[in-house]
């Protein structure tokens, strides 16, 4: 019996999660070494809470950059405990970090997820103060269909659009995006995202052409459009990496900075920890928000 790709796509990403979980059982924070604030409430909308989870070194005193993770599964499931894999490494080079929710898409349809998203940014500009946050230099992440959330965070940067409910006097642009395998472009989608796209626009692609194409980063891209770095597998048999190939074109031809990394060998699930020249595949983004969001004033 074939697997749906909705379902086929969830049981990679738990396979994934167990592995790092099995692979990297370190990788819980420190809570002797950093601050934590879980289930902080950024905003509360149509009877749900939605909440974030934010770590800092409380030795740090002066406002520090941040790096906000935005979790994939489908837009239909995970949590924002999956940023919990790589809050270390950007502590350890003087970030704040947070990991957010979002509406799901059996919740509510597209655009919930990215007004969820924009949300969560004003929030932590907002709270920049409490929270010792550098609101100048804010960075965004995420994975598969996080990863086409932080995609579309980067490229509607002057676009107000998706700025709906608390905070909306301040801003929800954001200076450096990674995006990891994120789908981009949902008017040619892959068949592997079918019936994923379906939920989470309310309808098929041919029937929900306009909100398809609202929802696509690919054609939100600008001149102010922020950096970007992509990683996607060479191999992925869900988002083909010839998405992020597109992508990258059209982010240079608008004039902004973006590099593209193909992971050999790899499939959707990307493996950060997998060794490059110059250490290893998270190293490789840690150093990409140092160049955009640790720059000299």
């Amino acid at each position: 019996m074939s697997m749906k790709p909705s379902s086929r796509l969830q049981r990679i990403g738990l396979g994934v999660v167990l592995w790092m979980a099995l692979s990297f059982p370190a990788l819980a924070i420190d809570s002797t070494k950093y601050k934590t604030y879980p289930n902080v409430v950024f905003e509360k909308v149509d009877g749900k809470t939605l909440a974030l989870d934010l770590y800092r070194d409380p030795k740090i005193t002066w406002r520090t950059p941040l790096v906000i993770y935005i979790h994939g599964g489908g837009w239909s499931g995970r949590t924002k405990m999956d940023g919990l894999f790589y809050a270390d490494a950007f502590l350890q080079r003087g970030y704040a970090y947070a990991s957010v929710d979002y509406r799901l898409s059996n919740e509510a349809i597209f655009p919930a997820q990215i007004q969820d998203a924009k949300a969560a940014v004003r929030f932590l500009r907002a709270h920049a103060a409490e929270y010792r946050i550098d609101p100048d230099q804010i960075g965004v992440m995420g994975h598969s269909s996080g990863g086409h959330l932080a995609s579309l965070l980067g490229t509607t940067n002057d676009d107000h659009e998706f700025d709906v409910g608390d905070n909306l006097t301040t801003s929800s642009a954001v200076q450096a995006v990674c995006d990891m395998s994120g789908p981009v472009d949902f008017l040619t989608p892959a068949p592997e995202l079918a019936g994923l796209l379906t939920k989470l626009l309310g309808g098929p692609v041919d029937q929900k052409r306009d909100l398809a194409k609202l929802a696509s980063p690919i054609n939100h891209v600008s001149s102010k459009s922020a950096p970007f770095l992509i990683l996607h597998g060479a191999n992925d048999p869900a988002v083909p990496k010839e998405e992020s190939e597109e992508f990258s074109t059209a982010l240079q031809k608008a004039g902004v900075p973006v590099q593209l990394v193909l992971l050999p060998n790899q499939p959707h699930d990307l493996n950060l920890w997998a060794h490059t020249g110059n250490g290893n595949y998270l190293n490789l983004i840690v150093s990409f928000f140092d160049t955009n969001l640790k720059k000299r004033k």
